[in-house]
């Protein structure tokens, strides 16, 4: 109904003009081209179509590799400093990797956030990847996350595929991974391998690497000593763990 208010009023511009200055009518051309934009957008949406990522100017500074994700990689319940990407940035500093090993890493993790959820300072994965990845980056990697529990899996998947798309576009040569979330008990929530599906779903659309440490065990049978006290994150011997995972999965091992 907007778009036809929009064009009568747009038939109506020679009388309307008489009088009147020009950038009348060249406001009214712009609405009009604006309405038949949307209304393409809005069509192109209703066949199921998404338009494709632009690239955006990353505020970090550029690394090989760039990690994104949730409290699980920021050192919640630990420090920082014990975190999994800090140690794999550690050795990297100290030693000299192969030629083709990635040498920095950037952390563009936060406490809270998901492909849906909205972490401490508002963002999500996508907005990591927006405000993280470069053109030079050759390796992002995506860990979690279960703070999407209670969302619809169907729209996790959307929103992965969304950040996996950002992913590649502001990085086309970059390799992703995607590392689903982990698992405390043996007995895994519906819920939680509902998100790990979901994800794996988007990656395969992608053509993302996907990782699953449910059905590969990474935490569960050990999970008494590799939890911190709250048991939900990890403890520094579970970031030693998870930092030895990562550095096989990112060719650094």
């Amino acid at each position: 109904m907007g778009d036809m208010r929009i064009l009568e009023r747009l038939s109506e511009a020679p009388r309307l003009l008489l009088g009147r200055p020009r950038r009348l009518l060249a406001g009214l051309l712009a609405t009009a081209a604006l309405a038949t934009a949307l209304t393409a957008c809005t069509a192109a949406q209703g066949d199921g179509l998404t338009m494709a990522p632009v690239p955006m100017e990353a505020t970090a500074p550029a690394a090989d590799v760039v990690v994104i994700g949730d409290s699980l990689s920021t050192g919640l319940m630990t420090s920082p400093a014990d975190a999994w990407p800090t140690l794999i940035q550690n050795k990297l500093s100290s030693s000299t990797p192969a030629k083709s090993a990635p040498r920095s890493l950037y952390n563009a993790a936060e406490n809270g956030a998901g492909y849906i959820a909205q972490g401490s300072a508002g963002d999500t994965f996508g907005d990591e990847v927006r405000r993280a990845v470069t053109n030079g980056s050759k390796e992002v990697l995506f860990f979690g996350s279960d703070n999407d529990l209670g969302d619809n899996p169907d729209d996790i998947a959307r929103a992965a595929a969304s950040a996996l798309a950002q992913a590649h576009a502001q990085a086309p040569k970059a390799t992703l991974i995607v590392v689903g979330p982990p698992s405390y008990s043996e007995t895994p929530d519906s819920a939680l391998t509902a998100i790990r599906d979901a994800l794996q779903s988007a990656s395969k659309q992608e053509g993302a690497r996907f990782v699953d440490p449910i059905t590969e065990d990474w935490i569960a049978p050990q999970a008494a000593q590799l939890l911190a006290d709250d048991g939900e994150h990890p403890s520094v011997a579970g970031h030693q763990l998870l930092a030895s995972k990562m550095e096989t999965l990112l060719g650094i091992a």
